[in-house]
């Protein structure tokens, strides 16, 4: 009775559509609730091995794969060094260490509903393909999904990594029990993701609330990870790449220190213009960055730029990214679940692929 007043359903239809996704093995009733007369209640919960999502999340040094349960739990990680960032290195060890990880969780292959992959860049203007970061020159010319999805041998989904943060953060992370709110990723460069009625914002062509365009690069310092890399050179501190910002103390680090001051203060700027044209309920600060520095900004930032109106206005709430630096993962890896359960469109992985992917076989990845 409790789903049928969310869902506007009559109780009956409730019962039948459960016993439906128990019959599937995705949900499970638990011990009888004695709350109300007549029949006792069956609290149900999701059944975590019934669906799982793996997530693909990259940078210019390292590969990210990341394997979740329809809860959402995260149940391995698995990080490792990239020499050249070429699309066939990225992709044949990102292959190499789904098999041994379904292998070793003993996850049935007709159990996973797909792969999700986070690129950072935008959608370009042809189907299917990301104008990408620099670092990455020979992913410019490919059908991302269509591509990755006959080397990873299953269903795959490309998104913008903003956008998959955003909905890991919607699923699992600080913005589960927030309907509408933005995300904005720093990794090597900064962009930017809105959650609208929990479903994301894609706009016309898939790239809504790319803050980014308010620091262009090569003009201005940005507050951005490569920014940051590159002050900390500059600086005599010498950073591969963000997993070593880990052993910085942000006290003791005077650069550091000062690279936080500037990058609060343009984004300061970027949320309070995000605040007054959506006006959300908060604004989470994530993606690849450690959770110390990413708190440092939010406490940094205070409060928005207030206009000069008569009375104050009410602001969203800043908030550092629950998921910390595994956003990018996590969220990759909630992608395919999201489109399959979650997502308000009648879609799957399978058939949201714009570009015309075909359907590939999960065996693929035996």
């Amino acid at each position: 009775m409790d789903i049928a007043k969310v869902v506007d359903l009559t109780g009956a239809s409730v019962t039948r559509l459960t016993r439906q996704l128990s019959d599937r093995g995705l949900v499970f009733e638990t011990a009888l609730r004695e709350a109300r007369p007549g029949q006792p209640a069956r609290p149900l919960r999701l059944m975590a091995d019934g669906a799982y999502g793996i997530g693909l999340n990259f940078s210019h040094a390292t590969i990210e794969v990341g394997l979740v349960d329809l809860t959402g739990a995260m149940l391995e990680v698995v990080s490792g060094p990239i020499d050249i960032p070429t699309f066939e290195s990225i992709s044949s060890e990102a292959r190499r260490i789904i098999e041994a990880m379904l292998t070793r969780h003993r996850v049935k292959r007709d159990r996973v509903v797909g792969i999700g992959v986070s690129v950072p860049g935008y959608r370009s203007k042809t189907p299917g393909h990301f104008a990408i970061h620099p670092d990455f020159p020979n992913f410019l010319f490919r059908n991302l999904a269509r591509d990755l999805e006959t080397y990873l041998g299953a269903p795959t989904i490309v998104e913008r990594d903003a956008i998959s943060a955003a909905i890991g953060e919607s699923l699992v992370g600080g913005g589960r029990d927030r309907l509408s709110f933005a995300f904005i990723h720093l990794g090597h460069g900064i962009g930017g993701a809105m959650i609208v009625e929990g479903q994301p914002f894609h706009g016309a062509h898939g790239n809504a609330g790319g803050i980014g365009v308010l620091f262009p690069r090569g003009v201005l310092p940005r507050p951005s990870g490569e920014d940051l890399l590159g002050h900390l050179r500059e600086n005599g501190i010498e950073m591969g790449d963000f997993e070593d910002l880990k052993a910085l103390d942000i006290e003791d680090c005077v650069p550091l220190r000062l690279w936080i001051d500037q990058a609060a203060a343009q984004l300061r700027t970027g949320m309070s213009i995000i605040w007054r044209l959506f006006d959300p309920t908060a604004i989470v600060l994530g993606g690849r960055m450690p959770t110390s520095i990413c708190e440092a900004l939010v406490s940094r930032i205070g409060e928005l730029d207030r206009p000069g109106y008569t009375d104050d206005l009410p602001q969203p709430a800043l908030l550092s990214s629950s998921l910390g630096p595994r956003s990018g993962v996590r969220g990759a890896a909630c992608l395919p679940l999201f489109e399959t359960f979650f997502s308000q469109r009648p879609v799957s992985p399978r058939s949201s692929l714009s570009d015309g992917s075909r359907e590939s076989d999960l065996d693929g990845l035996a």
